[in-house]
C-alpha cells in the first residue's frame, strides 16, 4: 500500500463510526477534566478538599487510560486486517490502555534522564539557579545564560525524542501485532520491522503524519482567531461568544478523538507494510522455482 493510500483511507476511518468517535470524545473529555482537579485543588489548604482532588484525578487517568486502550484496539484491528471500527471493553481497554503507559514511560525516560544531564552539565540548570546559593541566599540570573548551548541543548533533545519516538511507534505495534508486552522491548525485532518497511517510507510518514495534524491544528487556530475578532464588536460579541464555545466542544468531543484514530489507522497500515517486500520476494521465489522445474522438464523431454 501505497503512503497516499495510507492517509486516504486513515483520513476517512474515524467517520466510519461516529458514534464510536464521540464516545472515545467524551472518555478523553472526562479524562483530562478529572486529571487537571489535582491542580486545582492543590491551591486549596483544606486536606479534605486535596484527597478530592487527587481521587478525581485517579479516575481521570483511568478514563484516559480506557481511551488510550481503545486507540491502541484500533491499531490492533488494524493489523489484523478489520476495517471497521472495534467495540469498547472498558476492562481490555484499560488493561491494554496501562500497557501502552508502561510503554511510553520506558521509552521516553531515557531520553528525559540525558535531557537532565545535558541541563546540567552545560550549565543551563544548576542548584543555584535552583535553590539559590546556600550561603548569600541568592538565586543566579536565568538571562544570563549564553544563547549557544540552550540552542545546542534543545537540537539535541529533539532529535532524541524524535528517535526513540520512531522506536517507540514501532514498539506499540508491534506488541499490538504479537499480544505480549515483551514484544515492546525486542529492540532487534523493531530495528528489523523498521528495515522491513523502509527506514526512508518510515520518515516520510512520520513527517506527512506531523504536517497534517499541524495543518489541522493551524486551520484550527485561524477559525479560533477570526471568532475571536467577533469579540471586539460591540453587538456581535455575544454571538462570537456562543460559536467560541460550541467549535471549543466540537474540538473537545470530535476533533482530539480524530486525530487519535487517524494516527492509529495510518501506523497499523504502515505496519502492514512490512510484509510487502516479503511477498514480492516469495512471489519471485516461487517463479523461480517453477522456472527451474520447466527447464527441468525440458531437459528430461530433450533426453
Amino acid at each position: 500500500m501505497e503512503l497516499k493510500e495510507i492517509f486516504s483511507d486513515s483520513l476517512r476511518f474515524p467517520s466510519n463510526n461516529w458514534t464510536k468517535l464521540l464516545i472515545l470524545g467524551v472518555f478523553l473529555v472526562i479524562g483530562n477534566l478529572l486529571v487537571n482537579q489535582v491542580y486545582s485543588t492543590s491551591l486549596g489548604n483544606s486536606t479534605p478538599i486535596l484527597i478530592l482532588g487527587l481521587v478525581l484525578s485517579i479516575i481521570g487517568l483511568i478514563v484516559y487510560l480506557i481511551a488510550e486502550g481503545y486507540v491502541f484496539d484500533v491499531l490492533r484491528s488494524t493489523i489484523n486486517g478489520i476495517n471497521e471500527s472495534p467495540d469498547f471493553n472498558f476492562v481490555n481497554n484499560l488493561v491494554e490502555g496501562i500497557k501502552v503507559f508502561v510503554v511510553e514511560i520506558v521509552y521516553f525516560i531515557i531520553p528525559f534522564i540525558i535531557t537532565v544531564i545535558l541541563v546540567f552539565i552545560t550549565g543551563l540548570l544548576s542548584v543555584e539557579r535552583l535553590f539559590g546559593n546556600p550561603i548569600t541566599g541568592n538565586f543566579v540570573d536565568v538571562s544570563a545564560v549564553p544563547i549557544l548551548p540552550i540552542v545546542i541543548v534543545s537540537i539535541v533533545v529533539l532529535i532524541l525524542f524524535i528517535i526513540f519516538g520512531l522506536f517507540l511507534q514501532i514498539a506499540i505495534s508491534r506488541m499490538a501485532d504479537t499480544g505480549k508486552l515483551s514484544e515492546a522491548f525486542n529492540f532487534k525485532e523493531i530495528y528489523n520491522t523498521i528495515g522491513q518497511i523502509g527506514w526512508g517510507n518510515y520518515i516520510v510518514w512520520y513527517i506527512v503524519l506531523f504536517l497534517i495534524i499541524l495543518l489541522i491544528v493551524i486551520a484550527l487556530g485561524l477559525v479560533f482567531g477570526l471568532l475571536s475578532l467577533l469579540l471586539l464588536i460591540p453587538v456581535i460579541g455575544l454571538i462570537g461568544i456562543v460559536l467560541i464555545f460550541v467549535l471549543f466542544i466540537i474540538v473537545s468531543l470530535l476533533l482530539h478523538p480524530y486525530i487519535m484514530l487517524f494516527s492509529s489507522r495510518a501506523l497499523g497500515l504502515l505496519y502492514l507494510t512490512k510484509d510487502s517486500k516479503s511477498v514480492v520476494t516469495e512471489n519471485k521465489t516461487d517463479d523461480s522455482i517453477e522456472s527451474e522445474s520447466d527447464n527441468k522438464d525440458e531437459s528430461t523431454e530433450e533426453l
